[in-house]
């Protein structure tokens, strides 16, 4: 009896869990429902939810600024010319200075991979960690760790001097994708539920 009520546990766990998988090419369409705060120097900041603006592209358009990709998100970056491919660009028409910039990307499981040469994490693949077109006086953090050290939830970008008013900026970081197979998960959550259900009528 008690071997059964462990491997009904056993299962059940294992359906929460095991089934999870990585998607590490994605594109800016994929990345439709993270959530991205902008912070302004006049104290006020404005919430907006990302979207697909084609099969490959997605963007956040707030009052006056936007940020948009096309493309996979790995992207590229050629240090003799200083120009960045695939890139996420960054646009400020407000009329007050840009402060802080706030990525939730981790709400609808993409995640930033930032380790570009070792696959920490299986199906990961190589990452790229955060360079941009200008990093004086820029600041970039992950935080949310989904599974360490390379896959994150959130990132924050902030500017010491807060990023002008009417300027753009653009950087490159990588993003994956979590994923669940719902079918092969219902099985095993079914099974370990079979098991604990058969326990109990015998006990």
């Amino acid at each position: 009896m008690l071997k059964k009520l462990l491997v009904g546990s056993v299962l059940l766990s294992a359906s929460l869990a095991s089934q999870a998988g990585i998607i590490s090419v994605i594109d800016g369409a994929d990345m439709a429902g993270i959530e991205v705060t902008a912070s302004f120097a006049d104290g006020s900041q404005e919430l907006v939810t990302w979207s697909a603006t084609d099969a490959t592209s997605g963007s956040v358009v707030g009052s006056d600024w936007s940020l948009s990709l096309s493309g996979e998100t790995f992207g590229d970056y050629d240090g003799s010319t200083n120009t960045l491919f695939g890139e996420w660009v960054l646009v400020n028409n407000t009329a007050s200075g840009l402060t802080n910039l706030l990525i939730n990307a981790g709400l609808v499981d993409v995640y930033f991979d930032i380790e570009e040469t070792i696959e920490y994490t299986d199906g990961s693949e190589a990452g790229r960690p955060f360079v941009s077109s200008d990093d004086v006086g820029t600041t970039a953090s992950f935080t949310d760790v989904y599974s360490a050290p390379d896959l994150f939830g959130t990132l924050n970008i902030a500017w010491d001097s807060s990023l002008a008013a009417g300027s753009s900026y653009s950087f490159l970081t990588d993003t994956d994708k979590a994923v669940v197979s719902e079918p092969a998960t219902a099985l095993v959550f079914l099974t370990g539920l079979l098991a604990l259900v058969n326990y109990r009528r015998k006990s």
